[in-house]
């Protein structure tokens, strides 16, 4: 079974909910600088009993052999290390490479990297135990990638490539860590969506984790609001617009909120919408429901 987990760092002022997660990837430094949520991140991923990453932001105007001196230091706590390589001050790829083989004398322990997938190809021969790529909303298939970021607002979600006991062997006793004992969380809820080109596919929902995976040559617009049902709860509300190619898009719910996804339909009728969300459906998609809307539940 697929392992899912996130990335935080102080953006989160509190540690999001970790429930259904396998891993929690968290910020430990930037340059020589110390995230203040930290530790707190960290105390809150070791209670809840999951795989701890630590990650630096990669900042190439300060020395890099220092960074990588202070990251070891201070993520030293963690299951499993990576460089954050992108930004304004991004390394070069010689800069990664020496940061990662300093990071290593000084602890003996695996060392991944965080690339976007367009500059990939320049940096993947720069010594990194494992690749974490971002790509959105998929990822090519020629890329090598170990954890697959594949959202980034507005939280950082995460993929890993494989089962618990590929994640141990990459990641265990391998990397010096003692890895805790991990349990793969419950996958979340997949809908194929199945719109004419200039249709739209409408979702209210109140999990906060949503990922668009179009299928095929597939162009799709995706816009979030908020939307009020008749029982006053407020969901979130998107609209995901079929622009050309299709018409089958995927949309992937996240599982802390899966059992109050609310499909209010696809189509191009915005009475029958409006007229939906009215409704105030909150048990997820009949079988009527799915055959009216042309929304497929996979």
């Amino acid at each position: 079974m697929t392992l899912y987990g996130i990335d935080i760092s102080g953006n989160q002022t509190s540690t999001p909910p970790l429930t259904g997660k396998s891993f929690c990837i968290v910020k430990a430094t930037e340059g020589l600088w110390h995230d203040p949520m930290y530790a707190t991140h960290c105390a809150n991923v070791r209670k809840a009993g999951i795989a701890l990453g630590a990650y630096a932001f990669n900042r190439s105007d300060v020395d890099v052999a220092s960074q990588a001196t202070e990251f070891a230091k201070t993520s030293g706590n963690a299951d499993f290390w990576a460089i954050d390589v992108e930004g304004a001050h991004m390394f070069t790829p010689a800069q990664a490479t020496l940061f990662m083989q300093t990071f290593r004398k000084v602890t003996g322990h695996k060392i991944g990297m965080y690339l976007s997938a367009s500059p990939f190809p320049k940096y993947k021969a720069c010594g990194q135990d494992w690749n974490w790529i971002a790509s959105y909303p998929t990822i090519a298939p020629e890329l090598p990638y170990h954890i697959w970021q594949y959202q980034g607002s507005p939280l950082d979600l995460d993929q890993f490539a494989g089962d618990i006991a590929a994640f141990r062997a990459l990641f265990g006793t391998a990397s010096g860590g003692d890895m805790p004992t991990i349990a793969p969380g419950p996958m979340p809820v997949h809908y194929t969506v199945d719109v004419a080109a200039g249709g739209t596919a409408y979702f209210d929902l109140e999990s906060t984790q949503v990922a668009v995976n179009p299928l095929g040559a597939l162009t799709a617009v995706v816009t979030y609001g908020t939307a009020v049902r008749k029982d006053g709860k407020t969901l979130r509300d998107i609209r995901i617009q079929i622009v050309t190619g299709g018409p089958i898009v995927q949309v992937w719910i996240g599982e802390d909120k899966c059992s109050n996804v609310v499909l209010v339909g696809a189509t191009t009728d915005p009475a029958a919408i409006e007229t939906a969300r009215r409704n105030g459906y909150n048990a997820g998609v009949t079988a009527v429901q799915q055959a009216a809307s042309g929304i497929k539940l996979v």
